[in-house]
């Protein structure tokens, strides 16, 4: 796979990541547009995946480490991680 560029889309910025995200983005040509995914309850944060949320945990954050400098703590990364811990 190989990147070819990076774009700045002003209002994705505004989303924070969460491999159980509640909103799609949709992207068309050089548009991108949002897609409640799931009910989003009033003051309920909505969240984007900022990449494959496919992946295994291990995975996902090693790329969100290595891209976004953050280590993910989103509610199914916690949730899987208590299940490798439980499992040993």
């Amino acid at each position: 796979q190989e990147c070819i560029g990076f774009c700045i889309y002003p209002t994705a910025v505004y989303f924070n990541h969460s491999c159980r995200p509640n909103v799609a983005k949709v992207r068309s040509g050089r548009e991108m547009a949002f897609i409640a995914t799931t009910y989003i309850e009033k003051e309920e944060e909505m969240l984007i995946s900022y990449g494959c949320i496919t992946d295994p945990l291990s995975e996902r954050r090693d790329r969100l480490a290595e891209y976004f400098f953050f280590t993910c703590n989103c509610s199914r990364c916690v949730a899987e991680s208590i299940a490798l811990v439980e499992k040993i």
